[in-house]
């Protein structure tokens, strides 16, 4: 990752880093039969992972020259359990505990230590950290598949629970402007999720909603995520539902219509509720009016013909031309994000060989 910024023979910044990373697994599963129609899976996921990072700085908006290198080490064990009874041919019922990680990285930028004295001695920090190190997380799932009327019909519904440590975090520095990735804070995340879909005939419907319920558990001194607030960029609701139609025009052509639904409540994008404006009377705090990601649906049509060796498609995507505001940007007061493709119409043709 590299950056320069210049004004005439000056420079403004240069930043350079180069990470490298080695990881080695191995993975091995057994499952038993407890009981007829009872099965317990237990797996192991070993890992070993080596990381070098150099990174670089210099000009006047770091601070000066700067330099930061650091090899970073992590192996371990990752186990998972698993109990699974079939009541019959077509319903499944399961329980399982995970445990899983993030692998660490190195942080882009070597900033001077002075320039952002005030922000990392709020944090217990002297210096930015180099690199950052695995999150960590156990997941506890139960749930059921099912099919019925004759696996026409599929029914599937889940419901779980994550503990999640030392959580890979963004931490802003906003004396100096810039920012750096830390193993900061925890969360606890409670969900449930259902899906469904009938096909019958020419007929296909399906539909799926999540609700996840994601809270900051545990912050740290200097940090903005306060326990109680949510999960950055998780939405509370996720849904989907789709309806097709085919039908047979003659012996090898058909015509399917179809149309799909997407859905994603809001969420949240930063924890911070304000920011600070420069001014020429002094730097001011304004409300962060990006701080939430609104809520969106987007609608897609379809109708295609299909001869077996011929197919046409004609297409609407994002039929409402839905403009959600999305990947904020934030820079010395100015508000900048992009949205979805505008709605879009379409024909294709493919031919077979």
């Amino acid at each position: 990752v590299g950056a320069l910024l210049g004004i005439g023979t000056d420079t403004v910044y240069h930043g350079n880093s180069v990470s490298k990373l080695r990881q080695y697994a191995a993975f091995a599963a057994l499952t038993y039969e407890i009981l007829p129609r009872l099965e317990a899976t237990a797996g192991l996921r070993y890992f070993n992972i080596k990381q070098t990072i150099d990174t670089r700085g210099d000009g006047v908006l770091n601070g000066g020259n700067t330099r930061g290198n650091a090899e970073t080490r992590e192996s371990g064990v990752n186990p998972k359990l698993e109990l699974a009874y079939r009541a019959t041919r077509d319903n499944l019922v399961y329980a399982s505990a995970a445990k899983g990680f993030r692998p660490g990285g190195g942080n882009p930028f070597a900033v001077a230590p002075g320039l952002c004295q005030a922000d990392l001695a709020n944090l217990g920090l002297t210096a930015v950290p180099v690199s950052f190190k695995s999150d960590r997380l156990w997941t506890y799932e139960i749930g059921s598949k099912n099919q019925f009327l004759g696996r026409r019909l599929t029914v599937n519904g889940a419901a779980f629970y994550t503990d999640w440590k030392n959580i890979q975090q963004n931490v802003f520095l906003p004396g100096c402007g810039f920012s750096f990735s830390g193993n900061v804070g925890g969360a606890e995340i409670k969900g449930a999720e259902l899906s469904a879909q009938l096909a019958t005939g020419g007929l296909t419907l399906g539909a799926a909603a999540s609700y996840t319920d994601a809270k900051i558990s545990k912050s740290a001194r200097g940090v903005s995520a306060a326990v109680g607030q949510p999960v950055l960029d998780t939405p509370e609701w996720i849904a989907n539902a789709n309806i097709a139609y085919r039908l047979a025009l003659g012996a090898d052509t058909s015509l399917t219509a179809r149309a799909d639904y997407q859905y994603r409540s809001s969420s949240l994008r930063m924890f911070e509720d304000s920011f600070t404006v420069a001014t020429p009377a002094g730097p001011v705090s304004a409300p962060n009016f990006t701080q939430r990601q609104q809520a969106y649906d987007i609608v897609n049509l379809g109708l295609t013909v299909d001869t077996g060796t011929w197919q046409v498609d004609l297409y609407v995507n994002n039929l409402t031309d839905a403009r959600p505001l999305l990947d904020h940007n934030v820079v010395s007061g100015m508000q900048a994000a992009v949205t979805l493709r505008p709605r879009t119409i379409g024909l294709g043709l493919r031919r077979q060989f």
